[in-house]
Formats: C-alpha cells, structure tokens, sequence
C-alpha cells in the first residue's frame, strides 16, 4: 500500500476506488467447488467488488482500465498475482501465490 501512495494521490485513490476494501479471509469452500479458494488461506484480497464482479473481463471492469496499471504494478512488484491480468476475470482479486 506504500506504493500504491507514491503512484496515486489521496484524490485518485478515493475517485479510482482503490481505498474499497472488498475482504480477505472466507472459510468456505470455492463457489460451485470441492475445494478451498486461496480466501480460505488468507493469501487474497479482493478490492471494489461492486465495479469489478468476479465474471466480467476487461470490457467491464474498472480495474481493467489503463488508469490502474500502476495498481497493478505496485502490487506485482511485491509479488502478488492479479486474475484479471492473468485470467482476465475477477479483477477485484489478488492473491499471493501462483497459478498452477
């Protein structure tokens, strides 16, 4: 979050929705799944669930636009993975561990 505060003003970050904190921790199994999402471990975090719902792409989301690259990047520089840039869908999510 430091980075994210060199990249962005406290204007951007409250305008852009990157201060919308969508939680962490779930203890449940993934939707529809027999087994635990990387919420169960409190390895993910989801931001702006209500612009970023878990099935649109890039064509929907807010964090798909180009005003978050540096988001991204400040994220990505600490080693947290995006599924929206990986996967393109639930781009509210980050997590910090690797796909398979």
């Amino acid at each position: 979050m430091n980075a994210v505060a060199t990249k962005y003003t406290e204007d951007q970050i409250n305008d852009l929705g990157l201060n919308i904190y969508g939680g962490c921790f779930n203890k449940r199994k993934k939707r529809g799944g027999s087994t635990w999402p990387t919420h169960a471990w409190g390895v993910a975090l989801d931001f702006d669930p209500s612009r970023n719902k878990l099935k649109w792409g890039r064509d929907k989301a807010n964090l798909a636009r180009p005003e978050y690259d540096a988001w991204w990047e400040a994220w990505e520089t600490e080693g947290w993975l995006s599924l929206g840039r990986e996967r393109n869908f639930d781009w509210m999510h980050i997590q910090a561990v690797k796909l398979r």
